[in-house]
């Protein structure tokens, strides 16, 4: 039976919301910002069944999506590969330790015009500063992970004569996964927020970056709303997912 707490079901999660929902409510009512600027939940729920009841809010989901997802696998692999590479060989970390520096120092989202003279205005751009977030994060994290690997249980699997891709596969990889899959987290999150940042940059076919900047830019406030929601609600179950998946995959953590 799992803990409460480790379930989409605890009665605690409802807390936030429902507090949210009534200030949001009294903000509205008491009219504190302007009703046409910031309109009520009433209004913002028959906007979301519309665009669900309509479908057109399924395809800037997926488009969304498919943009961040595949981004996010690019940059997991690069990140992953170079980031165990460089915990392992110290010479190679050296030889790159600038370069992961000043690429974790600059803000990500300003090197999208740069992207874009590289890659074109497409979703070819987006994909790849999605890309590059992750792997950024995948690499820090995975780098560090595997330097954190205790140095005496690699010590005695050398002495009993294991190889190199013994020792990796029972010690390093084992005992850097889970910093490797907080990367993996956090890494997800930012393409997915980098992907929807772009779409408002450079107006796509579809997305939910597009449907934002649009209601906006149209004073579809119900709309707008009602997809910052949707988008926030997409956002917070990637999390959760990944959270739940760290407690079953690397459940010796820890211990």
């Amino acid at each position: 039976m799992l803990r409460l707490n480790n379930t989409f079901f605890n009665p605690l999660i409802f807390i936030g919301p429902i507090l949210f929902l009534i200030i949001w409510f009294l903000v509205v009512y008491f009219e504190i910002v302007n009703p046409v600027l910031f309109p009520s939940p009433a209004r913002v729920i028959v906007s979301i069944s519309e665009m669900v009841f309509t479908g057109e809010i399924f395809f800037d989901i997926f488009s969304t999506l498919y943009r961040a997802s595949t981004g996010y696998m690019l940059g997991i692999f690069f990140g992953t590969i170079l980031g165990i590479t460089a915990g392992i060989f110290v010479s190679f970390h050296k030889s790159i330790e600038f370069l992961i520096d000043f690429g974790r120092s600059i803000p990500v989202i300003t090197l999208y015009p740069l992207f874009m003279v590289l890659f074109g205005v497409g979703d070819i751009s987006r994909m790849a500063i999605a890309a590059y977030s992750t792997g950024i994060i995948v690499l820090i994290n995975t780098l560090y992970g595997v330097k954190n690997v205790r140095a005496t249980r690699k010590m005695v699997l050398k002495l009993r004569k294991c190889g190199f891709f013994k020792i990796l596969k029972w010690v390093i990889f084992p005992e850097a996964l889970p910093q490797i899959i907080v990367g993996y987290r956090i890494g997800i999150s930012w393409a997915y927020l980098l992907v929807i940042v772009t779409e408002m940059f450079i107006s796509a076919p579809t997305g939910l970056g597009v449907r934002i900047i649009d209601s906006y830019t149209s004073y579809e406030t119900g709309i707008l709303y009602g997809t910052i929601l949707i988008a926030g609600t997409i956002g917070y179950l990637l999390n959760k997912f990944f959270v739940l998946a760290e407690q079953k995959i690397v459940h010796w953590a820890d211990k």
